[in-house]
């Protein structure tokens, strides 16, 4: 008898043959251990599957619904789609990730940026279209709606351009026209006839010394008449007086009165006469120019005078004759009264020879220069302006056609002999000026200041209390 068992093929337990002795103890034990221990390792096994097959039944059945073939063929059908839509999904990511870089939106931050952007042109885009809108809105109302109408109003409106442009050019050349055309008309009065001049020694003396010729210079499209004589006037005996001139005017056959475009008389000096006849003779003249010649500018100037300061009897005078030319000119415009022009050449003394009283050329041609001006209707008489100064204080002399204003404020820090600085000459009154200054920077107490003819001005009997503030201010016949 073998001592050996054989053994099963699979678990190796032990198999007795006809002859073998049993062998409860090891050899059954433990093929029976053998087999306890391989059942139960086959039923956790089992266990196992069974749990696992449970679990994929209801993951299949989660998967597919109900647990058959055909819902796994549609289950199979959905997932295969799927993963196909995946791959295309997974492309077209990829693709939009190209656009997104492109856009600049590849990142939070950029795609931020990108849509702040967007944003923005979104409601620029609505503005835009309101004005587009508007913009239609008024090419309609111009006409120009399509693409025809807007070349048609094009042409129309290039058209009108041009003939814009030709206009402006046409209405510059007729501007320039109706310049020159009224620049004739303005000289009209001053050309093609004559110039007639009536006065004394100063219109009737060597040729360039006579206000009467430089005159005649500044009209070189009239033809000049002179009538003047040497020692006459309004008033005079043995010589003929303004008056008798222009009667020999209107007896000149050689002239034509109708033609006289501009007829001046001026002078005055040589008269001996009172306020009464003086009214009298120069209206007398200035109604016989006016009616002598009904087509001229007639220009009176009465007390044509030196460089000398007209005395109270020249002043007289001239009172007289002013008045009555003013008189006689009253509602007619052809008449002009050159008035204070006896201060015309107030201490010029250079434009008059030495000793004496006549004007040389300069002087005769600044009395004709006034007299022109006159003439044209645009006479303002003499402007003079100068700073005399009484210490710190500066005082202003004025000149405007026969009337001095002076005015003046500032410090006297030392009152000396209480005078200023001399005046210049046209500024030198013909008698004292008396007048209220205010010094010491007094407010209840003026001093009495004066201008005398020799030109000292100044503070009258000064003291030390007329140190401080000063004002000054006062005006007079030139």
């Amino acid at each position: 008898m073998s001592t050996v068992y054989d053994k099963t093929d699979n678990y190796a337990l032990n198999l007795y043959g006809d002859a073998d002795p049993a062998d409860l103890r090891d050899g059954y034990n433990g093929s029976m251990r053998t087999i306890d221990t391989t059942l139960e390792t086959h039923l956790n096994r089992i266990e196992g599957v069974e749990s696992r097959e449970t679990h994929d039944e209801e993951v299949v059945k989660a998967l597919i619904g109900d647990n058959t073939v055909d819902s796994a063929t549609a289950a199979k059908n959905k997932w295969d789609k799927a993963e196909s839509d995946a791959i295309a999904a997974a492309g077209k990511a990829d693709n939009n990730s190209a656009i997104l870089a492109a856009l600049g939106a590849d990142t939070a931050a950029h795609a931020t940026d990108a849509k702040t952007k967007w944003d923005k042109a979104g409601v620029d885009v609505t503005t835009a279209i309101g004005k587009a809108d508007s913009n239609k809105t008024i090419l309609t109302a111009l006409g120009a709606d399509t693409t025809a109408h807007a070349t048609a109003n094009k042409t129309k409106w290039d058209k009108n351009t041009t003939d814009i442009t030709a206009l402006s050019t046409l209405v510059g050349n007729n501007s320039s026209q109706i310049a020159q055309i009224l620049e004739k008309l303005g000289q009209a009065q001053y050309e093609d006839g004559y110039l007639v001049t009536f006065g004394d020694s100063y219109a009737d003396n060597t040729r360039e010394r006579t206000w009467s010729y430089q005159l005649s210079t500044m009209f070189p499209e009239l033809q000049w008449k002179n009538y003047a004589k040497s020692g006459a006037g309004f008033n005079v005996s043995g010589i003929p007086t303004f008056a008798q001139q222009v009667a020999n005017c209107v007896a000149d056959t050689s002239v034509d009165n109708a033609k006289v475009k501009v007829a001046v008389c001026a002078g005055g000096r040589n008269d001996i006469l009172d306020w009464t006849t003086g009214m009298s003779k120069a209206r007398e003249v200035v109604v016989a120019m006016e009616a002598a010649f009904p087509n001229a500018i007639v220009v009176i100037a009465p007390m044509l005078f030196d460089h000398s300061t007209l005395n109270e009897e020249g002043m007289n005078k001239y009172d007289a004759l002013f008045n009555g030319a003013l008189n006689a000119s009253h509602g007619n415009h052809r008449v002009v009264v050159a008035d204070s022009a006896y201060v015309w050449c107030k201490a010029e003394t250079g434009w008059f020879p030495s000793g004496d009283i006549h004007p040389n050329a300069t002087g005769a041609k600044v009395i004709a220069k006034y007299l022109y001006t006159a003439c044209r209707d645009s006479y303002r008489g003499r402007q003079e302006y100068a700073v005399s100064k009484f210490g710190d204080m500066p005082v202003e002399f004025k000149l405007q056609n026969g009337i001095i204003v002076v005015d003046g404020q500032g410090e006297i820090p030392s009152i000396g002999e209480g005078k200023g600085a001399q005046l210049a000459g046209w500024a030198k009154p013909r008698h004292n000026i008396w007048t209220w200054i205010v010094t010491g920077g007094s407010l209840t107490t003026p001093t009495l200041g004066y201008i005398a003819p020799g030109g000292d001005w100044g503070i009258y009997r000064a003291s030390e209390s007329n140190q401080g503030h000063a004002s000054f201010v006062v005006s007079y016949a030139a």
